[in-house]
């Protein structure tokens, strides 16, 4: 059984004192707790992630006009799919961009303990650990919602899905459960951060060129300067994804499920959690690995072979 711990309240050190104010977003008497209604699940607190959603969602509007005004479709239904798809990838750039830079100040300000507490961090740390969870599982949600209104069709009245639906519900489902499971449980955060972090790490890069990808197909955007844009994005993008899948991230989920199945901290979960969380980060680096390969050869022996 593990130790309780009296959280410590001793003030962040300078260097990350901007940071800690994010955690004024987990006080209870923070702006969203004063316009939202209290909600809970499984003893999570749900009123933070319902405001991040819907501030997140809120994104999706001059991300959609923005590329409107630049000539993108918005009146033929077939074709609006494309600007809401390319939306999409704007607000999920919008995520990973507000994500990375503080779980990289985070994981790097503590010992990395995967199945560790989070009363064992000092109020600040925890504070902004917390926001961070509830961020992403809080785009994971908004984000599954948002592919599901835009697969169903009005004249089939039915949902109309394909491969990458399935995929990305699949992948926003196994995230949000994961970290839903570390704020119930108080624990495993710093492993959901460590496979947050390097998960979003090469979205700077990637959406942007899925938007790109997109924009290639319209007259109005399409042209050499965009062309030579994607190749170099998708070249850079190449080297850090595979970087990031086939090397980092085998050997980030092996050191979790050593600490969570043989560390002295494992208590701090139960069994079926570590279980479930070991799995779900093991079918994601299996899936990863093909798709990082793919993009190599795509992204990066395709321009030495062309050069």
């Amino acid at each position: 059984m593990s130790k309780s711990h009296s959280p410590d309240e001793s003030p962040p050190p300078p260097p990350y004192a901007l940071l800690a104010h994010l955690g004024y977003f987990a006080r209870p008497n923070s702006f969203p707790y004063k316009i939202l209604p209290r909600l809970s699940l499984f003893g999570i607190d749900l009123t933070l992630i319902l405001f991040f959603g819907l501030s997140i969602a809120s994104v999706r509007i001059p991300a959609y006009h923005l590329l409107a005004w630049n000539g993108w479709p918005e009146i033929d239904l077939p074709a609006t799919k494309v600007t809401m798809y390319a939306t999409s990838c704007l607000v999920a750039l919008f995520h990973s961009t507000n994500l990375v830079v503080p779980l990289a100040i985070l994981l790097s300000s503590a010992p990395f303990r995967p199945a560790c507490r989070m009363a064992e961090h000092p109020r600040w740390w925890a504070s902004v650990a917390t926001v961070c969870l509830k961020f992403c599982t809080a785009y994971m949600i908004q984000d599954s919602v948002s592919i599901l209104r835009t697969a169903y069709d009005p004249v089939a009245g039915a949902l109309v899905t394909d491969g990458d639906d399935h995929l990305y519900l699949g992948h926003h489902f196994a995230t949000a459960s994961y970290m839903m499971i570390c704020l119930s449980h108080g624990a495993g955060h710093m492993a959901a951060m460590s496979i947050m972090f390097f998960g979003e790490l090469s979205n700077p890069l990637h959406n942007p060129i899925l938007v790109m990808e997109e924009a290639v197909k319209l007259s109005c955007c399409d042209g050499p300067r965009i062309r030579s844009i994607h190749r170099a994005v998708f070249y850079a993008f190449g080297w850090v994804y595979g970087l990031l899948r086939v090397v980092i991230a085998p050997l980030l989920v092996t050191y979790l499920a050593y600490h969570f199945h043989l560390g002295k901290a494992r208590g701090n979960l139960p069994l079926w959690a570590r279980t479930y969380m070991t799995f779900v980060s093991i079918v994601g680096v299996l899936a990863g690995i093909p798709v990082a390969v793919g993009f190599f050869k795509t992204g990066v022996l395709a321009a030495h072979a062309s050069s």
